[in-house]
């Protein structure tokens, strides 16, 4: 309850959203150095418990934003998702070609490859890509992401 929260002081609020930061990191121990490998979740948190509190402070005068003590964790400027190489995408792509006749499924999944992979799109931008989207005189399409 709301109530509740006024009866910690500070410094035990200060630890408590220690431990709820630190139970939601996964960390890596492959490297010498320890890293965090959800560094984007653990970010949306405390910026949800930062927003949480300043709301507090503002419509209940709670005495202190503790999250002013946390500063974001470093994140990865690239995915650590593993890509398709050139060769691999190649593959996928002529064994989508190959089976593409023989139904219906086989047809629609060679043009979601295809669409894919030249296109250079996130598989939720190609399933919300409409016929609209598409201009083929200008060889263009509009994608909207998400």
């Amino acid at each position: 309850m709301l109530e509740d929260l006024a009866d910690y002081q500070l410094p035990e609020m200060v630890s408590r959203i220690q431990a709820a930061i630190d139970n939601k990191k996964k960390i890596s121990d492959q490297e010498d150095r320890q890293r965090v490998l959800n560094a984007r979740s653990v970010n949306r948190l405390m910026n949800s418990l930062r927003s949480f509190f300043e709301y507090l402070v503002f419509n209940y005068n709670y005495p202190k934003n503790p999250m002013k003590q946390f500063s974001d964790l470093p994140k990865d400027k690239y995915s650590n998702t593993q890509s398709l190489t050139r060769s691999e995408v190649i593959d996928l792509v002529k064994f989508a070609k190959g089976l593409h006749r023989l139904s219906e499924t086989h047809f629609r999944n060679y043009l979601v490859i295809t669409c894919l992979f030249n296109l250079a799109l996130r598989v939720d931008e190609c399933a919300t890509l409409k016929w609209d989207d598409i201009n083929l005189a200008d060889q263009a399409a509009n994608i909207y992401q998400k």
